[in-house]
C-alpha cells in the first residue's frame, strides 16, 4: 500500500532500523548482477572448440564430425572436414598464428583415424580452408586421454597439451612426450628459452590436458598458461592448473592436491566436475571485477564456474564462485530458455564471453555487461560487425542482431516508437559536435543468422552512419553543424511532444544544475553496484524500466520499504529493470550530505543494512543554498496531486523515459510488481 508522509514518523526511526537489520542470504542469480546472456546463433553439434580469429571470424570445430566451420558476420563462409577418430578424441582445438591476417595460418589438434594425436597447419586461403602439413605428432593412443589443448603465446610460440595417451607412466618419463605441456615454434623447432633448450617439454605431470588458456597480462615472461586436466570418478581428480615453467604437476604420482610435493592445481574436483573448457577473461568487457579471472565449464551441474586469481603472475587462487547457473532464477523456478551443457568458451574481442552448448537450447551464446545507456550495436571486435554496401544506388546497412530482451519497446506512454533500431546519418568531417539525424526507425530484416539490415537512400557528400538500439536518442543536445552554426532544437523524438519534467506523463528530465539548467550527473557511491563511482544521469538508463527512490537515511518509511524494493529489484533486474536511490541527509528537507566522504559513509551504512546492489547516488549542492540540487528538483512538496511532504518519493519511468506512475512511501510487502509488470521485458534466462 502507498501512504502519505507525516512528520509524526520521525520519533520511531530507531525502531525502523531494527526492523531491517540482520544477515541477508545470498540471492540466487543466473549471472552476476550487471551481466546478461543471449543466444547469438543456433546450433546442435558438439563443439570441441569455439574461437575468434585475429580478423574477427568465428571458427567452430565439431568434435565428432571433424568439421571446421568459419563464420563471417554469422554466415558460414568456409568449411573443411578432417578425418578423425570420432569415438574418442575427434577434432579438439584451434590456435591462430600472430600473422594470421596475412598468412591465414591456424593450427588444429585432432586424433586421426589411426589414434595418433596430431597438430596440423590449416590455411585460410581464397575464401576456403586448406589442410596443410603436420607440425607435430606427440604420440598415439588407443583410449581417450589424448589431451590436445592449444594456445599461442605473445611471442608466437605454440603450447600443446598432451595427455598421457593411456600410459600413466609417460607423464613422469622425461624421454616421452605423453603427459606433458609442450612449447614449440611454428616452424617445428625448439624455442631456445624453453626450461630445457634441448626439449619441447615446458612442464610435465598431466593426465589429459584437453584445453589451454593463456593470459599475456601476467608478469610471467610470455604470459601465464592455464591447463585443465580431466580425471575419472574414483581414480583421478579434475584439475585446473596455472602451469609452472619446468614444473611437475603430479600425474601419475598424485592426482589433485599433493600438499606441496608437486606443483598443485588451482582447483581440483573429485568426483569430476567436467572443466572441459577454460577461458581467461583478459579485458574488462565484463567489468573490472572479472578481469584476469578464469571461467570454466562445470558439466556436473550445468554451470560455469569462475576462479578469481591474484599475484603478479596470476597464479594464486583467491576463491571460486558460480558464474552462470541456469537454475539460479530468483523466483526459484529454472528458466526453460537457459542453455545447458556448455562445450567450449572463448573471450571475444568485443569484450563478451562466448560459449557453445549442445544441451538445452543449443547454439552459440554470449554474456555481456548491461551498462547504463543503450547497448552498443556491433561494438569494436564484434564478430557481427557493422557494414555498409551499395546496392542499386541505395545503401544497405547491416549490424548485429540484439536479443529479444532488447527488442523495441511497446508504444505505451507518449506515443513512443516501437521499432528496435534507429539508423542515423551525419556529415563528415565532424566539427565541434556531431550532426547526425535519424533517417529510419526499423526492426530490420534478417541479413544472416545473427545480423539485421535496412536499406536507405544514399545521401550526397561525405557521410557517416550510426545504428542505435533500445530507443536511444543520440540527438542529445542540439549541437552545431559542421560549419559551427548552432542547430535548431530537434523535434523528432516523442519526448519533444509530451515534454520533460517530473510529473506523470512527462519524459523524465535530466538531473540539472539549479542555476544554468545544464545537465549534471551524480556519483554512485554504492560499492556493491556495478556502476560504483560512475557519474550517472537518470537518462543514462533510458531503455530500462527505472524506479527512482528519492530517499533519506534517517527516513522511517525509506528504511521500512527498502526490503520490499530490494526484493523487486532482485526478481526483475534481469528484465531491464533498475532501482536508483538518490540519498539525502534529512527526511523532511531535501538536504545533501556534507561532502562526498560523508555521503559515501552514509551510503555504506545503508548498503550494510539493506544489502542493496543498485546505484545509490549522492546529491550535490552546486548553488550553495543548502538544498540538494536534484532532490529539490524532484521534490513534489506538501500540496498538489502528487504530494508527499517528505521522503520517500518514488518515480516509475518506462523504457522510453516517460514517467508512468508516482507514489509516496510504500508499506512493507506492497505489490510494486503490479506497477512495473506491464512495462518490464518478459522473463528470459535471467
Amino acid at each position: 500500500m502507498r501512504v502519505g508522509n507525516s512528520r509524526a514518523r520521525s520519533t520511531v526511526v530507531c525502531l525502523a532500523t531494527l526492523v531491517v537489520l540482520g544477515l541477508f542470504p545470498a540471492e540466487a542469480e543466473v549471472l552476476p548482477f550487471g551481466l546478461k546472456i543471449e543466444q547469438a546463433l543456433d546450433g546442435t553439434a558438439e563443439v570441441a572448440a569455439l574461437a575468434q580469429s585475429p580478423t574477427g571470424e568465428i571458427w567452430v570445430l565439431e568434435r565428432v564430425t571433424g568439421t571446421i566451420r568459419v563464420l563471417v558476420a554469422g554466415v558460414e563462409d568456409a568449411t573443411l572436414t578432417i578425418p578423425v577418430r570420432s569415438a574418442c578424441g575427434g577434432l579438439i582445438d584451434v590456435a591462430f598464428a600472430p600473422h594470421y591476417a596475412d598468412s591465414g595460418l591456424a593450427l588444429v589438434s585432432y586424433v586421426d583415424p589411426s589414434g595418433r594425436l596430431r597438430v596440423d597447419r590449416v590455411v585460410r586461403r581464397g575464401g576456403g580452408l586448406v589442410l596443410g602439413t603436420t607440425l607435430i605428432e606427440p604420440g598415439s593412443t588407443t583410449g581417450c586421454r589424448a589431451g590436445g589443448g592449444l594456445a599461442i603465446g605473445p611471442d608466437g610460440t605454440l603450447y600443446v597439451g598432451v595427455g598421457d595417451l593411456e600410459d600413466p607412466g609417460s607423464a613422469q618419463d622425461d624421454a616421452r612426450l605423453g603427459g606433458k605441456l609442450l612449447r614449440i615454434n611454428l616452424d617445428g623447432s625448439i624455442p631456445t628459452d624453453n626450461p630445457d633448450p634441448t626439449s619441447l617439454v615446458f612442464a610435465k605431470g598431466f593426465r589429459d590436458a584437453a584445453d589451454l588458456s593463456l593470459n599475456p597480462g601476467s608478469a610471467r615472461a610470455n604470459g601465464t598458461v592455464y591447463a585443465n586436466d580431466l580425471g575419472a570418478t574414483g581414480s583421478a581428480a579434475d584439475e585446473i592448473n596455472a602451469v609452472v615453467p619446468g614444473g611437475n604437476h603430479g600425474w601419475d604420482s598424485v592426482s589433485g592436491n599433493s600438499g606441496g610435493l608437486f606443483d598443485d592445481p588451482l582447483v581440483a574436483y573429485q568426483p569430476p566436475a567436467g572443466p572441459k573448457s577454460i577461458v581467461t577473461l583478459r579485458g574488462a568487457g565484463l567489468g573490472e571485477e572479472n578481469r584476469n579471472s578464469l571461467v570454466y565449464t562445470h558439466l556436473a551441474t550445468d554451470e560455469l564456474r569462475q576462479a578469481m586469481l591474484s599475484g603478479a603472475e596470476l597464479d594464486t587462487l583467491q576463491d571460486t564462485r558460480v558464474f552462470f547457473d541456469p537454475d539460479g532464477d530468483p523466483d526459484g523456478t529454472p528458466d526453460v530458455d537457459c542453455p545447458t551443457g556448455f562445450d567450449s568458451l572463448f573471450d571475444g574481442a568485443d569484450g563478451m564471453l562466448y560459449a557453445a552448448n549442445s544441451g538445452a537450447n543449443p547454439g552459440i551464446w554470449r554474456v555481456y555487461r548491461d551498462e547504463p545507456g543503450a547497448r552498443e550495436v556491433s561494438p569494436p571486435g564484434s564478430p557481427f560487425p557493422l557494414s555498409i554496401r551499395k546496392e542499386a544506388g541505395a545503401l544497405r546497412i547491416s549490424w548485429e542482431e540484439l536479443s529479444g530482451l532488447e527488442a523495441g519497446r511497446p508504444a505505451r506512454n507518449g506515443g513512443q516508437h516501437a521499432e528496435t533500431y534507429q539508423v542515423w546519418e551525419g556529415t563528415l568531417p565532424i566539427g565541434a559536435s556531431y550532426d547526425h539525424l535519424v533517417i529510419t526507425r526499423t526492426d530490420g530484416i534478417a541479413d544472416g543468422p545473427a545480423t539485421r539490415s535496412a536499406t536507405v537512400a544514399a545521401g550526397g557528400g561525405s557521410l557517416y552512419y550510426l545504428v542505435s538500439a533500445q530507443g536511444d536518442n543520440l540527438e542529445g543536445p542540439t549541437g552545431r553543424s559542421t560549419d559551427g552554426t548552432p542547430r535548431d532544437a530537434v523535434e523528432t523524438d516523442y519526448c519533444a511532444a509530451v515534454g520533460y519534467g517530473k510529473f506523470t506523463g512527462q519524459c523524465i528530465d535530466d538531473f540539472r544544475h539549479p542555476v544554468t539548467g545544464e545537465p549534471i550527473r551524480l556519483v554512485d557511491y554504492n560499492p556493491l553496484s556495478p556502476t560504483y563511482l560512475q557519474a550517472l544521469s537518470v537518462r543514462d538508463f533510458r531503455g530500462r524500466v527505472v524506479h527512482i527512490d528519492v530517499a533519506a537515511f534517517d527516513c522511517f518509511w525509506c528504511n521500512l520499504q527498502a526490503p520490499t524494493f530490494h526484493e523487486v529489484d532482485v526478481n526483475f533486474r534481469g528484465r531491464d529493470f533498475v532501482l536508483i536511490t538518490i540519498m539525502n541527509a534529512s527526511e523532511f528537507v531535501p538536504r545533501p550530505y556534507d561532502g562526498p566522504d560523508a555521503c559515501a559513509a552514509g551510503i555504506q551504512d545503508w548498503v550494510n543494512q539493506h544489502n542493496e546492489h543498485t546505484p545509490v547516488l549522492c546529491d550535490v549542492d552546486l548553488d550553495q543554498d543548502g538544498l540538494g540540487d536534484v532532490s529539490d528538483q524532484f521534490w513534489h512538496g506538501a500540496i498538489g496531486d502528487e504530494a508527499c511532504g517528505g521522503f520517500s518519493q518514488n518515480f516509475f519511468v518506462d523504457q522510453g523515459g516517460v514517467i508512468f506512475d508516482y507514489g509516496c512511501s510504500f508499506t512493507p510487502g506492497s505489490d510494486v510488481t503490479t506497477i512495473i509488470a506491464p512495462e518490464i521485458n518478459p522473463e528470459f534466462c535471467e
